[in-house]
């Protein structure tokens, strides 16, 4: 496939995070202290900010999953894949199992409301 494209101009990776399922507490408390924190990437030789939750995009995965809408998400990869890797644009993107909640996380975002959360 490689052999096929001439240049590779943009990455974009997922995560799928099941609600209801076991996760790492390391893994976890990373999603909940950078919900409200924007970050920084390089696109097109340009420093962005990015606004978590931000930028939803509408993608077709396995049947088993179907569409769904994932948002933009401060994630390792994109920033390895940037050094790594001679990509222009990079973006890691996350959704839920359960999608009404996780645009229910966007649209607060987008008004800058404030995201309370407790962990047990």
């Amino acid at each position: 496939m490689s052999k096929k494209m001439d240049q590779v101009e943009q990455i974009d990776t997922y995560l799928m995070l099941g609600i209801g399922e076991v996760h790492g507490r390391d893994g976890v408390n990373w999603l909940l202290n950078h919900i409200q924190k924007d970050y920084a990437l390089m696109e097109n030789g340009t420093e962005k900010r990015v606004k978590p939750f931000s930028h939803g995009k509408r993608s077709t995965f396995h049947h088993s999953i179907g569409k769904r809408t994932a948002y933009r998400f401060n994630l390792a990869d994109q920033h390895i894949l940037q050094q790594t890797v001679d990509v222009t644009k990079t973006s890691s993107r996350f959704f839920m199992t359960q999608s009404w909640r996780l645009s229910e996380l966007s649209y607060s975002r987008s008004l800058d409301y404030p995201i309370c959360y407790v962990w047990k």
